[in-house]
């Protein structure tokens, strides 16, 4: 490796060390920096210069105090992250409709477009969602913004050097090269050549709690995903921890009750089978029967009105006794995470979120129980802030995420290199 280099790599990561403070610090002054990451202030001077003309932060307009004396010096002025310039995209590539989104630096929706994908094949699969990025392309909110990169999430293992996607069950795909493919297909339309970052969509998601979240974000912070699978994305001392196949996570598969109902994946009692959407829809439906679509807008749709509303619901036996029964089993999943990763918080979000407290309530109880027990005070457990398009800005986060940390990556370390 060169000298020129290691200054170049140097002079990104101070960069982004920068950016990332402000995120956690809005307002910081020059001087604050200086003092946060040890930079000498001229090079802080220089470095925030180059933030500000390239979108990425803002200065605020400050006044001086009518009482402030005459030669005393201009009063620090504060930076915050520009809302106004960059644009980051991300994508939701998974059974049933894709979706695609633009966000601004702080995870403020701009734009986003879904249209049904045709997952059975990859390829058409990544020329349809290249078509919905250049629908998004043609919104007015995006315009007069630079576009800086996409986050791809899917529901499997990724490889996140190489954007191979190891597996993903609920799609049928496995060992498939999704990043290049997706580049392929982007590389005609308005987001050719935009880094490309491939992850898994429970990592994204918690990707863009940590990202997008009112600062400063306390961690551990452990997203979980719940809809036909169930996944978490655990974010820790300011990285995603994925493991070294990219299979952190796949807590859907651990084992609730080993004499339990079979999972899809072959085994008995996962927590899948207990909280996934399929098993909920079943066990509402009141059959022993295996509901034959996966697809989570389908499922949901075969849901009767009441098992959304927490009123009826309680009204109607079987509703009732299946949403307590798969809350309370979402209740010991939740008690795992908590001993696991001690987190601050954990999130809940997708499709079966939808359920609301019907849903959450139980699990709530369930984990005050486990609590109370122990004597220890849970984690907070909230929902997720964008609903439905969690995952599609999740992956824009995911995108902002690899950029401003240089170093996450061999891969993302050696563009670096070769770009700077």
């Amino acid at each position: 490796m060169s000298i020129t280099g290691d200054h170049r790599l140097l002079k990104r990561l101070n960069r982004m060390a920068l950016v990332r403070q402000v995120r956690q610090a809005p307002g910081s002054s020059r001087a604050d920096l200086a003092t946060a990451t040890g930079l000498t202030k001229s090079t802080i001077s220089l470095l925030s210069q180059e933030l500000i003309d390239e979108g990425w932060l803002i200065e605020l307009d400050v006044r001086s105090p009518p009482d402030q004396v005459r030669g005393t010096g201009r009063p620090p002025t504060p930076l915050v992250l520009d809302k106004h310039r960059l644009l980051f995209l991300g994508v939701e590539l998974t059974l049933g409709p894709a979706t695609v989104g633009g966000t601004k630096v702080v995870g403020q929706v701009l734009a986003e477009r879904s249209a049904s994908v045709a997952t059975e094949d990859p390829l058409a699969a990544c020329r349809e969602v290249a078509a919905l990025m250049a629908d998004l392309f043609l919104q007015p909110e995006l315009r007069e913004r630079t576009p800086m990169g996409i986050g791809v999430g899917v529901p499997g293992a990724v490889d996140d050097t190489t954007g191979v996607l190891r597996f993903a069950p609920n799609l049928g795909w496995r060992e498939l090269p999704l990043r290049d493919l997706l580049r392929e297909a982007l590389s005609g339309g308005p987001a050719a050549g935009l880094p490309l970052y491939v992850q898994n969509d429970a990592d994204v998601a918690a990707l863009g709690e940590f990202e997008f979240g009112e600062p400063p974000v306390t961690e551990p912070l452990v997203f979980l995903g719940l809809g036909t699978g169930v996944g978490a994305g655990i974010v820790v001392n300011d990285r995603l921890l994925t493991g070294v196949g990219g299979f952190a996570g796949e807590v859907g598969h651990t084992i609730l009750d080993a004499r339990g109902p079979r999972c899809s994946c072959g085994r008995q009692g996962c927590a899948e089978a207990f909280v996934g959407l399929a098993a909920l829809a079943r066990g509402i439906a009141g059959t022993g029967q295996p509901i034959e679509s996966r697809d989570p807008a389908v499922l949901l749709k075969s849901l009767p009105p009441a098992a959304f509303k927490p009123e009826q619901a309680r009204q109607d036996p079987r509703i009732h006794a299946a949403l307590e029964s798969a809350g309370q089993s979402l209740g010991t999943l939740l008690q795992n995470l908590w001993v696991a990763f001690d987190p601050a918080v954990i999130v809940l979000g997708g499709p079966s979120c939808e359920l609301g407290e019907a849903l959450i309530g139980p699990a709530r109880k369930q984990l005050a129980l486990y609590a109370q027990a122990a004597g220890l005070t849970p984690p907070l457990v909230r929902q997720s802030r964008v609903g439905r398009l969690t995952y599609a800005i999740g992956a824009a986060a995911a995108a902002i995420h690899y950029q401003v940390r240089p170093l996450t990556h061999s891969t993302h370390r050696a563009a670096a290199l070769e770009t700077a």
